[in-house]
């Protein structure tokens, strides 16, 4: 969404929002499992499951923007 006024010939001041929704993405933090099995580790024997195990957790992203300008409009005659 974008709404602009031209306030004087030559001068227009413009404001913008925008918003984007996005289901279904899989960040960074969500893919790490964080949980060890220590037993395979020498010289106990390997015992329970093997971790850290693959996580494909997903979530909903919102992003939001907001912007304004001023600009100068310029005529040239051709």
């Amino acid at each position: 969404m974008k709404a602009g006024h031209q306030v004087e010939p030559g001068w227009r001041l413009t404001v913008g929002y925008d918003t984007l929704s996005w289901t279904g993405v899989q960040r960074s933090g969500g893919l790490i499992d964080t949980t060890l099995n220590p037993s395979p580790i020498p010289p106990g024997p390997s015992a329970g499951p093997t971790r850290p195990l693959p996580v494909l957790n997903t979530t909903n992203l919102l992003a939001q923007a907001s912007a304004s300008a001023c600009g100068i409009i310029i005529e040239v005659d051709a």
